[in-house]
């Protein structure tokens, strides 16, 4: 199978035609919008400004109160997410660990997940790393992928007035190292476990007046259709696009514009792709806008323009032997769309483009692709999933290198060296399983096929079980313990 430039133009020409869009997962209740998946998690089934200016609820009779107007014989009293039991013809509620009358009161959302998986890969690699396939990396062992735990208050003017709010995320487990910032995780973690730490991929406040709202301070990147929050994600395993073709998190400021019930603009400025420090002294810039139809179709746009470092830069902090950056540019389409009641469609395109990429005069690194996805949704215990994706690193400058960024020398687990210039497949196929429809135990088996087309590394490498093989196939499960 070859893949061209004429072939990348006609896929993305394709997508264009189609609809653009970006669009959490059909089992979610979150709004089209990806930084919605970030900051309202699946779990909570109201829309996600719901209840953030909820009165309070009424003590229940017949028993004490505290001076929080709780209930002093369960913290919550009736009123408890964990109280009652669901109707007969109803899936079981979500039992939140966390809620209680105190942050109803103040629209307070907190909460978190485990996540802990284990996954086969069939070569047995030497080295027991998944080539270039990360999060889910390592193979035939046991990982602790996210311990994570939030703390959010939405606003929600209701259309009219101001609000404040604000979120601080926190990610402990073998995932951390892909959602790290420059200078920001670098200077809490040690080196001693390069494969174990914190990352604090969120921590900003929000002001809101009337249908704007205006995010200040460090937060997930709007891209893209995957998230970092793996409860959002419906594979336990993630396509190249995710790992390698977009950033994960910014740092400076996101003005989101609810123009109507169709329309939502967005625009803002940050500090680059996974930089927290003065690592990089230039402002990047993004913009999105997102559309969703009457039907439940979403349609939208993220654009990312920013200068990063070139191939030959240095992450040593400070620098030795020089840092060079060069403009950056990348653009994110996904169109999603209900086919029937309980089979949904979802097509993701990106674009990214950086100039004199392996320093001054060289030429310009490209990387694109085309994601595909099916959902069929069975009943409240059990939903399907297939997925094909092509991903291009033209000139082999994303695959295999440092995730997410030369700034952080630990993020990448691959034994395997990076210049990969060719096109990796993959495609996954698998159920989500929440037994008896339980909204706190989500699990994910599935089985993944990858294979490369494309010349070796400078070192003589193939991607693939410890360099070399093109491809590969993995089964992996993760159980997710929700609350």
């Amino acid at each position: 199978m070859r893949f061209t430039k004429r072939a990348m133009a006609i896929a993305i020409a394709g997508l264009l035609a189609g609809g653009q869009a970006y669009a959490q997962q059909p089992t979610s209740a979150s709004t089209p919008a990806r930084q919605s998946a970030y900051e309202y998690d699946s779990y909570y089934a109201q829309e996600p400004d719901a209840a953030a200016k909820e009165p309070a609820p009424a003590a229940p009779t017949g028993g004490s109160c505290d001076k929080n107007g709780c209930a002093e014989k369960n913290g919550c009293g009736e009123e408890s997410g964990c109280a009652g039991a669901a109707a007969d013809d109803a899936a079981p509620e979500m039992c939140h660990l966390f809620e209680c009358c105190f942050t109803k009161k103040w629209g307070l959302n907190i909460g978190g997940w485990t996540t802990q998986s284990f996954t086969w890969n069939t070569s047995n690699p030497a080295d027991r790393f998944n080539g270039p396939v990360t999060w889910t990396d390592q193979s035939n062992q046991y990982q602790l992928n996210q311990q994570y735990l939030f703390f959010d208050r939405p606003t929600n003017t209701g259309g009219d007035g101001w609000d404040l709010g604000g979120r601080v995320d926190l990610l402990y487990g073998t995932d951390y190292r892909f959602t790290t910032e420059a200078g920001l995780e670098n200077k809490i973690n040690t080196p001693n476990n390069p494969y174990m730490g914190l990352a604090i991929p969120q921590f900003y406040g929000e002001v809101a007046y009337n249908n704007l709202k205006v995010k200040l301070g460090h937060f997930y990147s709007p891209v893209g259709y995957f998230v970092v929050p793996t409860i959002n994600n419906f594979f336990n395993t993630l396509p190249y696009t995710f790992q390698y073709g977009e950033p994960f998190t910014h740092t400076g400021m996101l003005a989101t514009w609810t123009a109507n019930e169709h329309w939502t603009l967005g625009g803002g400025f940050t500090r680059g792709w996974d930089n927290f420090s003065n690592a990089n002294p230039h402002l990047g810039s993004l913009a999105t806008a997102t559309w969703t139809g009457d039907n439940k179709d979403s349609l939208a746009w993220v654009w990312v323009q920013s200068h990063e470092p070139d191939a030959n830069s240095s992450g040593i902090d400070p620098p030795v032997g020089g840092r060079v950056y060069t403009s950056r540019f990348l653009q994110t389409l996904v169109y999603s769309k209900p086919i029937t009641d309980k089979l949904t469609w979802v097509a993701q395109s990106d674009l990214g483009v950086q100039g004199a990429a392996f320093g001054a005069g060289t030429r310009t690194a490209r990387w694109y692709g085309l994601n595909q996805y099916l959902f069929y949704k069975v009943n409240d215990a059990w939903t399907w999933g297939a997925s094909y994706e092509w991903f291009r690193d033209e000139e082999g400058f994303r695959v295999g290198a440092a995730v997410p960024s030369v700034f952080n020398p630990n993020g990448s687990g691959n034994a395997v060296g990076p210049g990969f210039a060719g096109n990796f497949c993959e495609t996954t196929w698998g159920p989500q399983w929440r037994p008896g429809g339980s909204q706190n135990l989500l699990i994910r088996p599935n089985l993944r096929w990858d294979w490369y087309n494309g010349g070796r590394n400078s070192a003589g490498q193939l991607p693939y079980d410890s360099g070399t093989r093109s491809q590969q196939f993995i089964w992996g499960t993760d159980v997710t313990l929700i609350y």
